[in-house]
């Protein structure tokens, strides 16, 4: 007298199913990596900027010597070929960040605790009178282990992002060029 009504799925159509999902997966992934490299990336520009417009500020104070002696302006930086760190590696999850380090302790700069970049300010020369370099290593996808900033001669690292400006001063104010990015991450 009473009939049985199969409940479920077939095999069949839960097969369909998980068809869709992975097809759905594949293309969400790399899309979703892809946004997020492009997130962790711009917190290079945006820092390097913050730092720029400190270290006009900080230039355009007048310094005194102990001996009460009106120093030349300069930028805040560490002597040509020593790259110094914001942070002491760089990945790709933000990590504590030491601004309590020259040059950025110089201008009383002060980013934010946490980073992803590696950031340094070092003299653009011999003279920081005469401008300065600033820069950020970055290691979005973490295919490189840690690193420490790259020396001021450092063009290129391998598996990393890295961006660059120089700021300068000539007789018409302060100049920086346009940030670039060596992209090899």
């Amino acid at each position: 007298m009473f009939t049985k009504t199969k409940k479920g799925f077939t095999l069949i159509e839960l097969m369909i199913v998980v068809a869709i999902i992975g097809i759905l997966a594949a293309i969400a992934v790399p899309s979703y990596t892809k946004f997020i490299k492009k997130a962790r990336q711009s917190e290079a520009p945006t820092l390097i900027n913050a730092i720029i417009k400190e270290q006009i500020v900080y230039y355009d104070e007048d310094t005194i010597a102990s001996n009460f002696a009106i120093l030349p302006n300069a930028y805040a930086a560490a002597a040509a070929g020593q790259g110094v760190p914001g942070i002491n590696g760089v990945g790709n999850s933000k990590v504590a960040a030491n601004w309590a380090v020259a040059p950025f302790s110089t201008m009383n700069f002060t980013g934010p605790s946490l980073a992803v970049c590696s950031y340094g300010a070092v003299t653009n020369g011999n003279d920081p009178i005469d401008g300065v370099q600033i820069s950020a290593a970055c290691d979005i996808d973490t295919d490189a282990g840690n690193s420490q900033h790259p020396d001021f001669n450092t063009t290129t690292l391998a598996s990393f992002s890295l961006f660059v400006t120089q700021l300068n001063y000539a007789s018409d104010g302060h100049q920086s060029d346009p940030i670039l990015n060596d992209d090899n991450d």
